[in-house]
C-alpha cells in the first residue's frame, strides 16, 4: 500500500468517510499489524483534536465579550502604566502563538517517538534464484507436496541439531520450541556447496509449519544466498519481515545470528509467537 493512499485512508477513517465496507475492514486490519500507520493516524487525530479544542475556546459568548469590552473601556487610562510583558500576555497574538507552539512541540514529540519507518511496505521486492524467502516457499511446496521430504524423523531439538552436525551443516542451529506446533523432524539440502539447514513441525489440526535457517555470514560478500539489503538491515534491527498469499504465511526474522525463514498453511492469526523466545 503506497504513502498517498495511506495518508488518504487515515484522514478518511478519521471522518468517517470509509463507505466501502471491503476497503474498511483491509485497512483496519493493515492498522492492527503495522505500527508506523497507527501512529500517523494518532498523529493526525491528536493534532485535529487539539486545533479543535483551540476553536472551541475561541468561541467566547456574546455577554462574555460585552464584558470584556467593558473592563477594556474602564481600564483605558491605566493601560500605559501596565507592563508591556503582561500586555502581551494578554493579548489575543500571544494566545494564538502560545496555540502554535503547544502544537509544535507535540509533534515534535510525537516525531522523536516514531516507530522505525522501515515496514514491509518500503522493502524491495524479493527476487532471484538465490534468495532466501523465495527458496523457503519453493522448499514448503515441495514439502507438502511430497517431492521433498524429511531425512530425519524426531521430536527431539538436540538430536535434530546433532543430525545437522552429521549431515555437515556447519553453523550452529536453533530448533525453536512452541505449545502451538510439534516438531516432526529435519533435512539438509545442499546450496551452492553449502550444507543448509530445514526442519519441520505440524499442528494438531494438520497444518505444516517448516523453518529454513542460515547463519548471517552466507550473505556476505559474494553472497551464497541472499536477500535485499534494506530487508537484510530491516532484520538486524529487530523487524520481523511478514507477508502471505492464499496459502501460506510467512516470517522471516534473525534470531542469534541465524536468518530463519518461517512458512507454515496456519492462519497468520495462530502462528506461534513464543518461538522468539527460544534459545
Amino acid at each position: 500500500m503506497k504513502k498517498g493512499k495511506i495518508k488518504e485512508l487515515i484522514t478518511a477513517y478519521i471522518d468517517n468517510e470509509i463507505k466501502d465496507q471491503d476497503e474498511l475492514c483491509k485497512f483496519q486490519s493493515e492498522l492492527q499489524k503495522n505500527p508506523e500507520i497507527d501512529f500517523d493516524l494518532k498523529s493526525e487525530l491528536f493534532t485535529k483534536n487539539l486545533a479543535r479544542e483551540k476553536f472551541i475556546r475561541n468561541k467566547i459568548p456574546t455577554s462574555v465579550q460585552d464584558q470584556i469590552h467593558k473592563k477594556i473601556l474602564d481600564g483605558k487610562n491605566k493601560t500605559a502604566s501596565v507592563n508591556p510583558f503582561l500586555r502581551n500576555l494578554e493579548s489575543g497574538t500571544f494566545i494564538k502563538f502560545s496555540s502554535a507552539l503547544v502544537i509544535f512541540l507535540a509533534l515534535i514529540l510525537l516525531l522523536f517517538n516514531r516507530p522505525d519507518p522501515l515496514d514491509n511496505y518500503e522493502i524491495s521486492v524479493q527476487s532471484g534464484n538465490n534468495n532466501m524467502l523465495l527458496l523457503a516457499h519453493n522448499n514448503f511446496e515441495k514439502f507438502i507436496s511430497g517431492s521433498m521430504q524429511l531425512q530425519f524423523m524426531s521430536n527431539n531439538p538436540n538430536e535434530i541439531k546433532q543430525f545437522f552436525v552429521l549431515k555437515g551443516v556447519d553453523y550452529n542451529t536453533l530448533i525453536p520450541i512452541s505449545d502451538k506446533i510439534h516438531l516432526a523432524g529435519a533435512a539438509v539440502t545442499d546450496h551452492n556447496g553449502v550444507k543448509f539447514a530445514h526442519h519441520l513441525y505440524h499442528t494438531n489440526d494438520g497444518k505444516v509449519f517448516y523453518v529454513f535457517q542460515v547463519h548471517e555470514r552466507f550473505f556476505e560478500g559474494d553472497s551464497i544466498i541472499r536477500l535485499s539489503t534494506d530487508l537484510l538491515n530491516y532484520l538486524n534491527k529487530g523487524g520481523n519481515y511478514k507477508s502471505s498469499n492464499n496459502e501460506y504465511y510467512s516470517v522471516l526474522r534473525k534470531i542469534n545470528g541465524n536468518v530463519l525463514a518461517m512458512v507454515t498453511d496456519m492462519p497468520a492469526a495462530n502462528f506461534p509467537e513464543d518461538i522468539y523466545n527460544s534459545k
